[in-house]
């Protein structure tokens, strides 16, 4: 009679606690299946640890070669974009004396008359990338997937528009057209780039 009096209070006071045991094994196993928080490196970190890109080869020596092929292309519209490449033979691009030099000649066909450009700058064996300087501008040069890219700022040109006209004669009237309005925008800004292999 006492264990069933004591039973009977036992379970009356689980009722009136709240006490539900199998609630509190849910809880423990919801805790259990919770993983601490792994603070992630700092963004500062991560990018402290990424590869620096390779400094950019060092141009051949100058010699008295024929000089390397590309090409010349002037930023324009969507429209004139087909028009606005031109190719250049002649480029000279190499170092002396502890500089590096580019010279060739811009296309007549942009200028109407044959204007050779030239830059010079400091050759530096931990460069990414060469900037050169002259009378006749700016160029940048850096090099990438087997390709020298010379990005330049010219200075002092003028198109020869008369020459011009006699160089695109034999052209499409629609190509024509569209090759001065390219000459017209590199005359505004003569701005351009350059691309070539040294292999």
């Amino acid at each position: 009679m006492r264990s069933f009096a004591f039973l009977f209070l036992t379970l009356l006071c689980n009722v009136a606690c709240g006490s539900d045991p199998a609630a509190s094994q849910v809880g423990v196993s919801q805790d259990a299946n919770v993983l601490p928080d792994v603070a992630s490196p700092p963004a500062s970190d991560a990018a402290s640890t990424a590869p620096a890109s390779d400094p950019a080869p060092a141009p051949p020596v100058c010699s008295d070669g024929p000089g390397f092929s590309g090409t010349y292309t002037v930023p324009v519209s969507d429209a004139l974009a087909p028009y606005a490449s031109f190719p250049v033979s002649g480029i000279d691009f190499c170092t002396a004396e502890g500089n590096v030099e580019l010279a060739y000649a811009l296309p007549e066909s942009l200028l109407g008359k044959s204007t050779r450009v030239s830059f010079r700058g400091t050759y530096d064996t931990h460069a990414r990338a060469y900037p050169l300087s002259g009378s006749d501008g700016t160029a940048t040069c850096s090099f990438a997937s087997n390709t020298w890219t010379c990005q330049e700022r010219l200075a002092g040109l003028k198109i020869d528009m008369a020459g011009l006209q006699k160089q695109l004669a034999a052209l499409p009237a629609a190509e024509q057209t569209a090759r001065l309005s390219v000459a017209s925008v590199f005359g505004q800004d003569p701005i351009g780039v350059l691309t070539f292999t040294t292999q």
